[in-house]
């Protein structure tokens, strides 16, 4: 065995010391109703500032903060690679007992500080801390029953680590960055005397370098996946460095390097069919299928239509309001949501973007009144106000502060002489002689028959 060296000391303690004066205090939780609060710790969570980071590997895996393509990266680095240490290293006892352990452990952590779909309303309901013991869904479905059940159980089992959460840590501790430090260090040298014998220098560069990499991702990048692209395609390299070689001819070897191919092909197949059929949760059984090319696009690009009828096709009227918007160059745009910026001329300096609303939160505690706030930015060079009716969908917060600020814009726009609706595609029912009828108009105030995605307005 390598003897340790002073420097080599000198340098452990001097990673510690550093490390150490960066967890003099943990602390990841903005102020409610701050911008960062809504839109960046969405992709963390907002469940106990320790579990936070403890469950972000599933969290991640299993697309459960944040849902959508473009977050899923697939449960195959959080089940393939584990699985391949333990294989490699299957004759040491403590990894064959200690990684299904701590495995064991995540699960039950990460799958009580998540979101649970309510079947009967398709509803996601907030599991922070083991609060729901899935009391709200009704099925006789066999699948449901499962589910159920072992949300059931796993609450249960949450319930001493719950217990701890509650007396070490909370929105703010002195214990998860020294956790999370002796965790890193832990497994750093766990990684290097299982690697540092090995023959081939590169195995134990990759390993290296996927695990630096990993960790500075993991405590720096809020569990946002495009800031740990590397960290992905090292993950690859090292399942397949962590395979048993062809020289082992033992048949849990030869059963790995099957299984393991068998299994990374068939997630390409149906990661390909599912990207390529354009199956989406949201897409009504009649068409499951039937999108893979849209013919709207077909025919733009055969010449059929032009591009001003492309865009009124997946947007009403829009192209009509569009051309007033761009008539001028200098009007500034309120954007809040939509990527409507790609349509309008000039967009770098004319277009003010407002998400999260904290901008029109401050202006809305300073001027009450809604027709002075119309003037104000009228005042300031605002003529356009561009609003995404899902806004609201994209608060996971547990006091809803974004929904809260969203309300208040809608509430600015509504029977505000000095506001005009130009188009949306929001559908409402029509009211003649105070019924409700059958017929429906473009609107964003009424009973909804058709939801919509946008609004546009002008400041008078």
């Amino acid at each position: 065995m390598r003897k340790i060296t002073k420097t080599n000391l000198f340098l452990v303690l001097a990673l510690i010391i550093l490390f150490s004066m960066m967890a003099v205090e943990s602390y990841a939780q903005n102020k409610q109703g701050d911008s960062k609060r809504e839109e960046i710790q969405r992709y963390f969570g907002y469940e106990t500032l320790m579990y936070r980071y403890l469950s972000i590997p599933y969290d991640v895996s299993m697309n459960i903060n944040v849902r959508g393509d473009f977050t899923n990266v697939g449960f195959l680095y959080l089940l393939l690679i584990p699985l391949l240490f333990m294989i490699k290293y299957r004759r040491k006892k403590w990894v064959a007992i200690g990684m299904p352990l701590l495995l064991i452990l995540l699960f039950i952590m990460s799958s009580s500080n998540g979101f649970i779909l309510e079947d009967k309303n398709s509803q996601l309901i907030g599991n922070l801390d083991g609060k729901h013991h899935y009391k709200y869904v009704d099925g006789e479905a066999f699948s449901t029953k499962v589910v159920k059940s072992m949300y059931n159980l796993n609450n249960t089992l949450y319930t001493p680590l719950k217990y701890i959460g509650n007396k070490i840590s909370g929105n703010r501790d002195y214990i998860t960055y020294p956790l999370v430090l002796l965790l890193f260090l832990g497994f750093s040298f766990l990684l290097y005397f299982q690697f540092r014998f090995q023959s081939k220098w590169y195995v134990f560069l990759v390993a290296s370098l996927f695990w630096i990499f990993s960790f500075f991702w993991y405590i720096l990048s809020s569990g946002i996946i495009w800031y740990g692209f590397l960290a992905f395609l090292l993950g690859l390299i090292c399942m397949v460095l962590l395979l048993p070689s062809n020289e082992e001819d033992t048949k849990v070897a030869s059963y790995t390097r099957i299984g393991f191919y068998s299994l990374f092909g068939l997630w390409i197949c149906v990661g390909l069919i599912s990207r390529m059929s354009n199956i989406n949760p949201s897409t009504p059984i009649p068409l499951l299928g039937q999108t893979m090319l849209n013919n709207v696009f077909l025919n733009q690009m055969v010449g059929n239509i032009n591009e001003t009828q492309t865009v009124d096709y997946f947007y009403k009227d829009l192209s009509n309001v569009l051309k007033k918007v761009n008539l001028e160059d200098k009007s500034l745009v309120y954007r809040v949501g939509t990527s409507f910026t790609y349509f309008i001329r000039n967009n770098h300096n004319r277009v003010f973007l407002d998400n999260q609303l904290g901008f029109f939160r401050r202006l809305e505690k300073r001027i009450p009144s809604k027709i002075e706030r119309s003037e104000i930015l009228k005042a300031y060079g605002f003529k356009y106000l561009i609003i995404d009716l899902n806004t609201p969908s994209l608060d996971n917060t547990p006091e809803k502060s974004l929904v809260d600020k969203f309300n208040g814009l809608i509430d600015f726009v509504y029977k505000n002489p000095k506001v005009r609706l130009l188009t949306t595609n929001r559908q409402v029912k029509v009211i003649k002689d105070g019924e409700v009828t059958n017929q429906t108009a473009f609107d964003v105030f009424g009973k909804v028959e058709v939801y919509g995605s946008f609004a546009i307005y002008e400041i008078l």
